[in-house]
């Protein structure tokens, strides 16, 4: 396979080091599409309640 590497005379603290440096690359960047997925789901989530409780949508529909 491309893009592998035989680590098997890695010892651990070498094979720590390489998964810091991995993790740093994806670590950095802040998650703006589960933030906005998670805050859109709750205002739908407020708003099926709003809608049933005031009677604009039937229950079975929510």
């Amino acid at each position: 396979m491309e893009g592998t590497m035989d680590l098997t005379g890695k010892t651990e603290l070498e094979l720590r080091a390489m998964e810091r440096e991995i993790a740093k690359q994806h670590l950095d960047k802040f998650p703006y599409l589960s933030l906005v997925w998670g805050l859109g789901n709750f205002v739908c989530w407020l708003a099926v309640w709003y809608l049933c409780l005031t009677g604009v949508m039937p229950l079975w529909l929510g």
